[in-house]
């Protein structure tokens, strides 16, 4: 089962091509490497696979799972997710605490009261995460794979 599979996808603007019958497969664990220059439609392709574009034509699919016509935020809670090019957005956090971020999304109690933010604000950033990482992480950090 391949983790991601993209298939005949197409993306036009104005009548110009961006994304030309574009087919690939990432099988579970592997990493691919997705290069060219600009204007040769990486950011599209991406934006494609991750729902900010909607294709003209082809499939998607996440885990044998079509994803194609699905909303941006359906296909983050189907473990789809990107970051940007913008790496220091946090240049002081971990990636755990990075981690831990992205997953509080996704929690019911993302939203802190005021004074949860008060004891928030005077405290360690490790004493700050520590109830969060225990809630949301489904593993220790430390078995996390390595990027």
């Amino acid at each position: 089962m391949a983790a991601l599979h993209i298939q005949n996808l197409k993306k036009a603007f104005g009548g110009l091509p961006a994304i030309n019958d574009v087919s690939l497969k990432v099988e579970e664990g592997e990493r691919r490497l997705i290069i060219g220059p600009n204007g040769a439609g990486k950011t599209t392709l991406f934006n494609l696979v991750t729902g900010d574009l909607g294709s003209d034509s082809g499939k998607i699919f996440l885990f044998d799972q079509e994803i194609t016509k699905r909303s941006t935020h359906r296909r983050v809670h189907l473990g789809l997710a990107r970051t940007y090019q913008i790496i220091t957005l946090f240049p002081r956090d971990t990636l755990e605490h990075n981690i831990v971020l992205s997953l509080l999304g996704l929690s019911s109690q993302r939203w802190l009261s005021a004074t949860q933010r008060i004891c928030w604000r005077s405290s360690s950033p490790r004493e700050r995460w520590a109830p969060w990482r225990r809630r949301i992480l489904p593993k220790p950090a430390q078995s996390l794979p390595s990027i």
